[in-house]
């Protein structure tokens, strides 16, 4: 047998046991301390597989931002839509965002189509600037009936993000995070 080995023979398997010696005579590997070459492998492989997963974190955060303003603009046309549904047709601007009527009857169009909203869903004309980040409403009629016609309203409403508003000269300010939403809609005539 030698100093540094001792094979067991058990059964039919063969299991190795390693017997290093010490002071105290021979200690078997189970209570073997670990050496500092195996703890800083260790710590090399965590570290090396860390790095990748967090570099995962700052795409992440972008996917979530991006997602949380679709669902913004998304939730904004939404609501816009109704609001243009639920006028009654007395009415010349919308009920809740204040908005030009839809042109029943052959009514002539308002040139009025863009708007700013804000965060707070504050509406500001186009020419007017709000401030820090705000959505660009835009609206266009497709097929307007002719007068006395039961025939629908349709429009096509587009929401971009973010819009932010430079102070100085009332443009857009370009940013990595962005989009639009649209979506086309029908406003059947309501009845008097």
């Amino acid at each position: 047998m030698s100093c540094k080995s001792l094979i067991v023979h058990y059964f039919k398997g063969v299991i190795f046991c390693s017997f290093f010696y010490s002071k105290k005579g021979f200690v078997p590997n189970a209570f073997r301390a670990f050496s500092l070459i195996e703890v800083v492998l260790a710590v090399g492989i965590v570290a090396v597989a860390a790095i990748p997963l967090m570099g995962l974190i700052p795409a992440s955060l972008k996917n979530t931002q991006i997602s949380s303003e679709e669902t913004q603009a998304l939730r904004l046309m939404t609501a816009v839509v109704q609001d243009f549904r639920f006028t009654p047709l007395s009415k010349s601007r919308s009920e809740i965002f204040k908005l030009p009527s839809l042109p029943y009857n052959g009514a002539q169009l308002n040139t009025e189509n863009k708007v700013w909203v804000d965060s707070y869903w504050m509406v500001y004309p186009y020419n007017q600037k709000p401030s820090g980040q705000a959505f660009e409403l835009e609206w266009k009629y497709g097929v307007i009936p002719e007068q006395n016609s039961f025939a629908a309203v349709e429009a096509t409403f587009v929401v971009r993000w973010p819009a932010t508003v430079d102070e100085t000269s009332g443009s857009q300010k370009k940013k990595k995070v962005g989009g639009e939403v649209s979506c086309l809609a029908a406003f059947p005539r309501p009845r008097e």
